[in-house]
């Protein structure tokens, strides 16, 4: 995500003038919303859920943290985060197996869409000042990693949806 506000620092002509930390960037977004616009920094501030990741990251690479995986593999990959050994950083219900252990999967495809929709957003914004060339063509990948991403994306989509048409039926 620091490459992401190094990207948006370059981009707006303010480089020097925006933060390369896109921690420091989101936190401070409203004060940067002049340098920014109002269309960037709305981009900016629908990564709510980067504060979720950095926290997992930072309790794990600053504070001791520890991630432990559990379980059969019939189960699917089970995981949790724990700080001080004993908080459940992984506590969205939706991603969870029980009240103690989270799907690998669910975390994964959950916080990986929200970045690929980001730098989705990101990208539109920041192309759409550049003239149409019509010689390049889309983006592709074809690497076996996304084709298990994209299921596993899939697949919580589904269930999500579900529990959403569950949840208006009761």
């Amino acid at each position: 995500m620091d490459y992401a506000a190094e990207i948006i620092s370059r981009f707006s002509n303010k480089h020097g003038q925006l933060p390369t930390s896109f921690n420091k960037l989101y936190e401070g977004r409203e004060k940067y919303t002049k340098k920014l616009g109002n269309s960037m920094s709305s981009i900016i501030s629908e990564a709510s859920w980067f504060s979720d990741i950095r926290y997992v990251r930072d309790s794990l690479i600053h504070y001791g943290g520890n991630a432990i995986v559990f379980g059969e593999a019939s189960d699917g990959v089970l995981f949790q985060i724990y700080k001080n050994g004993k908080d459940n950083l992984v506590n969205k219900k939706y991603l969870l197996f029980n009240e103690n252990l989270a799907y690998f999967e669910k975390y994964s495809a959950l916080y990986f869409s929200h970045l690929l929709v980001f730098l989705n957003n990101l990208g539109h914004h920041l192309l759409k000042d550049f003239p149409k060339n019509d010689g390049i063509g889309e983006t592709r990948s074809y690497a076996s990693g996304f084709y298990v991403i994209h299921s596993w994306i899939e697949t919580l989509c589904k269930e999500l949806e579900a529990d959403e048409k569950q949840n208006s039926i009761a």
